[in-house]
């Protein structure tokens, strides 16, 4: 019996090898398809790009990609052909899509918001993206929510509704809690000063590119915007092409468009490959955007009530932009300075 065990052993051991290379085969072949970053199991093109073009003023979708970033994610890009929507589009678009979905996004920060002893609206420990750890207050949700409520309150007098949340949006613009800050400018959050090199600016959404805080007119906003930069980048272990695209923005909005035109430089020449490609971990898509975008605020910009052309120019020979106010009785044009561009009013 024993030398008969022996003998079929290498049978037993061939059985229970091919029982698991087929238990297997599946597992192995899903994480060469994550691996590849391949095709997800079970989509369909086709019914992807059948989907998308079902959209309404979507007129056709090509050069459709997916791909498989893990077990759970799926990666997805694609051009997309759609209508040309005139201007007197605008308020439907406004009323029927955008007011809806951010009443909702806003409606859903609502239900954090907790009365502190010191009679103001906190927000309880959250993130901002990337820099690592949790804070009350965060900012970075500070600036959004701030945003958001203005947003909506402005948008539902355009539209002419009577929204009954309102009267929380304006609770929450009087009653919100101030952005934390120490003596290097905005932090992360209440419990996180802004300490380490960082890519990108989450904490500093307010001023770009939500426009919370006017730093024209403003002297306290300016400096504080100033320092906060200046700290920011004082940093330099982990900047990439992001953190030179937004900054660029940034100072085209001071009217610093010598040092708007550095940054960019700084982009092209440091992080954009010969081939014109641009990458980090991998491809990415946002700092590109954000570079053309850099580019548009130092030619254009349209905030606060006010368009501003040629505000970030670099060198301007006239040394001088050029402010358009526009209000629903008269527009007027005006010449002002390079580096502080104010509304004027008929």
């Amino acid at each position: 019996m024993i030398a008969r065990f022996f003998v079929d052993r290498p049978i037993f051991a061939t059985v229970i090898s091919l029982v698991i290379v087929w238990t297997a085969w599946d597992i192995f072949k899903d994480s060469l398809n994550i691996l590849l970053e391949g095709l997800p199991k079970g989509l369909r093109l086709a019914e992807v790009t059948s989907g998308i073009r079902g959209v309404p003023g979507v007129i056709d979708v090509h050069d459709l990609h997916v791909w498989n970033l893990g077990a759970e994610e799926r990666a997805l890009s694609c051009h997309v052909l759609i209508e040309d929507v005139p201007p007197s589009a605008s308020e439907s678009i406004l009323r029927d899509v955008l007011f809806p979905l951010l009443r909702k996004a806003v409606n859903y920060y609502l239900h954090f918001l907790e009365p502190g002893t010191d009679g103001k609206l906190h927000l309880p420990a959250t993130f901002s993206p990337e820099y690592g750890g949790n804070s009350r207050d965060c900012n970075y949700d500070l600036m959004l929510l701030t945003w958001g409520c203005r947003t909506l309150l402005e948008s539902a007098e355009l539209l002419g509704i009577d929204d009954e949340l309102a009267p929380r949006w304006s609770e929450v613009l009087a009653k919100r809690v101030a952005y934390p800050t120490d003596a290097n400018g905005f932090m992360i959050g209440a419990d996180i000063p802004f300490a380490k090199s960082h890519r990108h600016y989450s904490h500093l959404l307010w001023f770009y590119p939500l426009y919370q805080l006017d730093v024209t007119t403003s002297t306290t906003n300016r400096d504080a915007l100033v320092r906060s930069l200046n700290h920011w980048l004082g940093f330099s272990s982990a900047k990439q092409g992001y953190t030179f695209t937004g900054s660029g923005s940034m100072y085209a909005i001071l009217g610093n468009g010598n040092q708007a035109h550095t940054q960019l430089i700084t982009l092209l020449d440091k992080y954009v490959q010969p081939n014109t490609m641009y990458k980090e971990a991998g491809p990415v898509i946002e700092t590109p955007l954000s570079g053309a975008q850099t580019i548009h605020d130092m030619v254009l910009q349209s905030w606060g009530g006010t368009i501003r052309v040629f505000d970030g120019e670099s060198r301007s020979p006239m040394g001088a932009s050029t402010a358009w106010t526009s209000s629903r009785s008269a527009s007027t044009w005006a010449r002002v300075p390079n580096t502080m561009t104010t509304k004027s009013s008929a």
